[in-house]
């Protein structure tokens, strides 16, 4: 398990999981929770698994960009 032993002593490396619509956003499809959920549990795994010390989580595709009228 990593720890904060290192903590000063070297660069940390942060992933980043970026997650596809959630529920009750305009992109979400029904039924797409889980399957975005796996997603993000088998991304945040290659992140530990390639060395990453922890990851940030982001639902960047709900971000709503601006509106035409």
């Amino acid at each position: 398990m990593r720890g904060f032993a290192t903590l000063g002593k070297r660069k940390v490396v942060l992933g980043m999981i970026h997650l596809q619509p959630l529920p009750g956003t305009p992109f979400y499809q029904e039924g797409s929770f889980n399957q975005t959920l796996d997603t993000a549990v088998q991304s945040a795994r290659a992140l530990y698994d390639g060395g990453a010390d922890g990851c940030r989580v982001k639902a960047y595709v709900d971000i709503v960009r601006g509106l035409e009228r």
